[in-house]
């Protein structure tokens, strides 16, 4: 066999796992982006809740999906929208409403698995009024089909209102992009979960810091904030994870760090369906310390939450995650009773 019929069948096997991979016309862009609220369960796009405790009753909806849609093969062009109101002790609020369009140019679609992007995106806030944007560059790595690994550096300006409000970020977290072809299998895709399959759900990281200073006489504030979750299938049905989180904000003022440690457990009672349904629980510690106008503090938070759900796989390793969910803190004395949307991610072994 010579060579020239060995590398043709050489790419008509991969050529498959390489057209995954690749921005078309008509690819769909999700992500969850802002709601973060139970460890454990489904966060990111949508949650309604109630909490009891400490004399008050507080029920909440939050809505915060991010979507897009590519216009040709590499202009991708999209929103993120944001929702959160409120009711308390019989009064009605609006907590907060925004808009934030976007564009983004790639300026590889075709490449097999790692695209570079210029994106610029305008933050439009109603409550309360403010007006933003971010400009910068980023790259889309994508660890298995339709599931991409977003990273993205950009000059940030909060508010146009306040003067010397300029900022550097870095952000990185996983989004879904279905193509014709994954959405067409979205309705009969199985879970494909198995011993040694890993889930990632509700995990961001970020980086920015001030070059100037808003305030006369401050120094810039920075921040840093990583929350990797992590489950392992130590069976085909039980998966055993743990989420870690590191915030730490501050300037020559003030300081504040806050560290946490979140171990969990689900257990799963089918494998290898379109949808899959579980149970589970976590619990939660979190410490926070530092120092605020001249004054030393710390103080914990532990909590503790048990909840199930379901899980549609819209492929093999992106399913969309309902899971209703009973959280009580210990310090604040504290109930939430909540049914959270989210995005969980699954990666097989091999």
């Amino acid at each position: 066999m010579n060579r020239f019929p060995r590398y043709c069948c050489m790419f008509m096997l991969i050529w498959p796992m390489l057209a995954q991979a690749q921005f078309t016309r008509g690819t769909f862009y999700y992500s969850g982006y802002g709601i973060n609220s139970v460890p454990g369960f489904a966060n990111g796009l949508a949650e309604l809740s109630l909490n009891t405790g400490n004399d008050n009753g507080l029920l909440g909806l939050a809505i915060a999906p991010e979507f897009g849609l590519f216009v040709s093969d590499r202009w991708l062009l999209g929103s993120r929208l944001t929702i959160g109101s409120f009711i308390l002790s019989g009064e009605t609020g609006l907590g907060s409403f925004s808009l934030s369009p976007f564009a983004r140019y790639y300026f590889n679609p075709q490449a097999s698995n790692n695209h570079f992007f210029a994106n610029a995106q305008f933050d439009l806030s109603i409550s309360p009024t403010t007006m933003g944007a971010n400009l910068g560059l980023g790259i889309t790595h994508f660890l298995a089909p339709g599931l991409g690994w977003d990273t993205y550096l950009a000059l940030q300006r909060p508010d146009f209102e306040i003067e010397r409000n300029l900022r550097l970020g870095l952000s990185s977290r996983l989004n879904i992009y279905l193509n014709k072809d994954l959405r067409t299998n979205r309705r009969e895709a199985l879970s494909g979960i198995q011993r040694g399959s890993v889930i990632i759900g509700g995990t961001n990281g970020g980086f920015s810091f001030g070059i100037q200073s808003a305030r006369e006489g401050t120094s810039n504030i920075s921040i840093f904030d990583v929350a990797p979750n992590l489950f392992y299938l130590f069976t085909d049905h039980l998966a055993v994870g743990t989420r870690l989180n590191l915030i730490i904000s501050g300037n020559d003022n003030f300081n504040i760090t806050t560290y946490g440690l979140t171990p969990q457990v689900r257990y799963y009672f089918t494998k290898a369906q379109h949808r899959l349904w579980f149970i589970g629980s976590a619990y939660q510690f979190a410490r926070s310390k530092g120092t605020v106008a001249g004054q030393d503090f710390e103080g914990n938070s532990t909590s503790l939450s048990f909840g199930g759900g379901l899980n549609s796989f819209l492929t093999p390793h992106l399913a969309l995650e309902l899971a209703p969910n009973l959280n009580y803190n210990f310090e604040r004395n504290t109930t939430r009773i909540g049914i959270d949307l989210g995005i969980q991610f699954f990666l097989h072994p091999k």
